[in-house]
């Protein structure tokens, strides 16, 4: 130590610097790491921050170093935020190309020339993929991956038949929110609509969270539709819909989201979950206006077809009426006939039979009276010859069987009665039926109702087509008959 000469702090640097300007200066070098502490200054063209590297295990870091881009680099990071949609930004993992210096005065710094376009859409498309897998692993019941794609409940959410009712997640102000409004507003339709606004911000990852709060706020209300869309400006800063919370909340909602965000590259994961993809707000409103317009031509074809076959349904059935009216004319008169001569011999049968039966009734009384008598007679001779003691018993047992007889006398007469009379009733009834059918279906009675017909050389005519063109014909109503010629004809 005492032997060691000691050195200026500014000899150090000096010696320091000079030693990197020997050994490298002039080179450069591709490095990767993560912008950390980012400072933009774009009205002097240029940018301030840290390049760090963090522990895979535990996500300290483990490297740093100050990197500044003047303004030939200032275009450059321009340049890469048209090709890859992202800012510059902290946590983005980039590859820089950069040369390394030392200043007496600044110390170690990296000074940036280039950047990477393809590392970071690789990384970017490497994260997405990592989403990717990781959503369809944890949540399963509601994203599938196919060989064609993915599968996720929001895409099989079935529209109405009619959108009416829409929810729009934008930002406040943006062009392409004035554009889906004015699309659908002054539509030559005439179609209208009722739509709530959710706005949140949509570039930046803190949009992120804004964005999944404002799906699950619409998940739980009544929409037809929702749409998020995005329009106007650069193509900058897609990530966020390649968010996990986003795209979880997306996947699973019930109510069908469309995505109009306005880019014309790769899809981000939101239009892969989406119910449909549409690359602009205007090309959103316009498949609104579609869908319904459909619809309408639907339901007019069908209302067509029901109008068809009801026409042709009701000329059927008008014709087999008609066929069923002219049977019924033919039918009628000879079916009265019939039922008038089937009345009467049913009367003349009940006739006949109720005097029977009373007939009946009396010879058999008669008849019981003759045996009686007879019967008696015998007994009375019997106690004659028994002129002792069995005079009195003859008497008595004459007495009790006259008594008896006398007794099944009355009662049969009891019986035989109230029988006939029941039948003369149940029968006079039946012909009182027969006889009101008869009242109601007398063609007179039909003429008295306002209904009349047509005779044809003396004889009932149900069928127009019989009766020639110019012939005389009567027409017979209920207190007259009038006289008529068929001069012309028309269809019914």
């Amino acid at each position: 130590m005492a032997d060691q000469k000691p050195l200026r702090l500014s000899e150090l640097t000096t010696a320091l610097e000079r030693f990197f300007s020997k050994n490298l200066g002039g080179r450069t070098f591709w490095v990767i790491g993560e912008v950390s502490s980012h400072q933009a200054r774009p009205a002097k063209g240029w940018h301030f921050f840290d390049l760090i590297e963090k522990a895979e295990d535990s996500g300290n870091i483990i490297a740093k170093m100050n990197v500044v881009a003047w303004r030939p680099a200032f275009t450059t990071i321009q340049r890469f935020e048209r090709e890859t949609g992202q800012q510059l930004s902290n946590g983005l993992e980039v590859m820089i190309k950069c040369e390394v210096s030392f200043h007496a005065q600044y110390g170690m710094k990296l000074t940036m020339s280039d950047i990477s376009t393809s590392f970071t859409l690789g990384k970017m498309a490497e994260h997405r993929r990592k989403t990717l897998e990781k959503l369809v692993k944890l949540h399963p019941e509601f994203i599938r991956q196919t060989d064609e794609g993915y599968i996720t409940r929001n895409q099989e959410c079935e529209l109405p038949r009619i959108i009416k009712k829409v929810a729009v997640i934008t930002s406040e102000g943006a062009a392409g929110f004035e554009d889906l409004v004015h699309t659908l507003t002054e539509n030559a339709y005439g179609y209208t609509f009722s739509l709530d606004y959710y706005f949140s911000g949509v570039q930046g990852a803190a949009s992120a969270k804004t964005l999944a709060r404002r799906i699950l706020e619409i998940s739980n209300e009544d929409y037809d539709l929702a749409v998020i869309i995005r329009g106007g400006g650069a193509q900058a800063d897609l990530f966020v819909f390649d968010d996990f919370v986003l795209n979880r909340e997306l996947a699973r909602s019930e109510v069908p989201f469309w995505v109009g965000i306005g880019h014309q590259r790769d899809n981000t994961i939101a239009d892969l979950f989406g119910h449909q993809s549409h690359k602009t707000p205007t090309r959103v409103a316009e498949a609104i206006l579609q869908h319904n317009r459909r619809s309408e031509e639907h339901i007019a074809w069908c209302y067509d077809r029901l109008k068809d076959r009801s026409r042709k349904q009701l000329q059927e059935r008008s014709d087999a009426l008609e066929r069923s009216s002219a049977r019924l004319l033919q039918v009628v008169p000879g079916k009265l006939h019939e039922h008038d001569r089937a009345l009467r011999e049913l009367a003349s049968v009940l006739r006949s039979k109720g005097g029977r039966y009373a007939s009946d009734a009396r010879v058999e009384v008669d008849r019981l009276a003759q045996r009686l008598v007879t019967h008696s007679g015998r007994m009375h001779q019997k106690a004659s010859l028994d002129i002792q003691g069995q005079q009195r018993d003859l008497a008595r047992g004459a007495k009790r069987v006259l008594d008896q007889q006398l007794k099944t006398v009355e009662e049969r007469k009891t019986k035989l009665a109230p029988s006939a009379t029941r039948i003369l009733k149940r029968e006079h009834e039946l012909l009182a039926q027969q006889v009101q059918l008869l009242r109601i279906g007398d063609p007179q009675r039909l003429l008295e109702r306002g209904y009349a017909l047509l005779e044809f050389n003396g004889k009932v005519v149900a069928d127009s087509k019989q009766i020639p063109d110019e012939a005389d014909v009567t027409i017979r109503t209920a207190k007259e008959r009038l006289a008529a010629k068929i001069t012309g004809r028309q269809p019914q």
